[in-house]
């Protein structure tokens, strides 16, 4: 479950976001939304529904909890309703939806795969590790890195020095914002809130449980 706490501005944009960018590749891919295989409750447009009508507590705030895909939804929706009114991760999305974060290196990486495009989102050193690490080159985007031009503007050495390829990427499938580079000595990447993803909540152990495991400690 991802548990999510927002203001009733937030609650009305969350509707918006579902129902404007639901359909979107960049929402669905890899939240096995086939038909026959969710419920239709958690299709986008139903979400929205919702949404529209969910109530606030007394001290104003809006308080949800969602399953992992409604959750992981409502995350993507929001990122590229934030796009669209060119705000990128800059913008909070977590502090405006209440919610934990870790970076999306599977999501970025299916989603480039899926697009037909290739991405190794993270460094294959780290592999190993569940967690995972951006590569260098991605980092700098994520961090909104400044880039130099080259001397002539030649589009192919712009960011030469830290991963064209990635950089252009990225940009193909939408989770970098575009700039404008016209007549411009540097350009500023501007990652989108795509890059993130939530948390599902880890829910404490009843007591019950936890002297179940400490009899099976040695």
């Amino acid at each position: 479950m991802i548990s999510m706490t927002f203001t009733t501005e937030t609650r009305d944009q969350i509707a918006v976001a579902l129902v404007a960018h639901g359909a979107d590749p960049r929402v669905l891919v890899r939240v096995g939304l086939v038909k026959g295989r969710i419920s239709k409750s958690d299709y986008p447009a139903a979400i929205a529904a919702l949404m529209r009508v969910w109530p606030a507590d007394a001290d104003g705030l809006c308080r949800a909890s969602f399953s992992d895909l409604v959750g992981t939804m409502i995350w993507r929706a929001m990122a590229i309703y934030d796009m669209a009114a060119q705000r990128g991760l800059e913008a909070d999305l977590a502090g405006r939806l209440g919610v934990r974060t870790e970076g999306a290196y599977d999501y970025v990486r299916k989603l480039t795969f899926a697009l037909g495009r290739h991405l190794t989102a993270y460094d294959s050193d780290t592999r190993r590790y569940s967690g995972g690490r951006w590569t260098l080159h991605v980092q700098a985007i994520i961090e909104g890195t400044t880039f130099q031009l080259g001397y002539r503007r030649e589009r192919a050495a712009q960011f030469e020095a830290f991963g064209s390829s990635d950089y252009g990427i990225l940009r193909g499938v939408g989770v970098v914002l575009p700039v404008d580079d016209t007549g411009a000595e540097a350009v500023i990447a501007r990652p989108s809130s795509l890059f993130l993803t939530p948390l599902a909540n880890v829910e404490p152990l009843e007591m019950a449980d936890e002297e179940a495991l400490d009899m099976l400690a040695p």
